[in-house]
């Protein structure tokens, strides 16, 4: 276990693509063992938008790719931000199944907050007028297993 912080230069797209890649430099120059234990993707918008579907791809990398330890855990950020819901939820939903659906996901909790950030005009704090301002976020924890679990019926029929 190393103590040291490493700054990188990109977004959690491109570390994810990089790092997806087995003979990509960043692995040597970080050191990376290989594998997560934790993951924290603050996100801050849609599952389902364009910018979503990005998203979606980088956990898929992350599963794909062995990017996860044996038990991971993964939280995620997510809002409405650029999108309406239609009922009260569905963004929480649309994560909750894509994860639970796609990957060996199961939810441990959610926390849902409204973002209330203030901006710092003239000396003196202003509510930010921008509709993200009052956004309602999401962060979901989920613990994701890289083993898969099969279970088997066995059915009999009398003649």
């Amino acid at each position: 276990m190393s103590d040291k912080v490493i700054v990188l230069d990109m977004d959690s797209h491109e570390l994810i693509e990089r790092l997806s890649k087995k003979d990509d430099a960043l692995r040597k120059e970080t050191g990376f063992s290989g594998q997560f234990d934790f993951i924290y993707l603050d996100y801050c918008g849609t599952w389902n938008s364009k910018s979503g579907k990005r998203r979606q791809r980088d956990v898929q990398r992350l599963m794909q790719y062995g990017l996860v330890s044996e038990n991971c855990l993964l939280a995620v950020t997510a809002s409405q931000r650029g999108s309406a819901e239609i009922y009260v939820g569905q963004t929480l939903d649309e994560m909750v199944l894509y994860l639970s659906g796609t990957l060996s996901a199961r939810l441990l909790g959610v926390m849902s907050y409204k973002n209330t950030s203030k901006t710092r005009c003239d000396e003196r704090y202003i509510s930010s007028s921008s509709s993200s301002s009052s956004s309602s976020m999401i962060t979901a924890a989920f613990h994701l297993t890289t083993t898969t679990t099969t279970t088997t019926t066995t059915t009999t029929i009398k003649h």
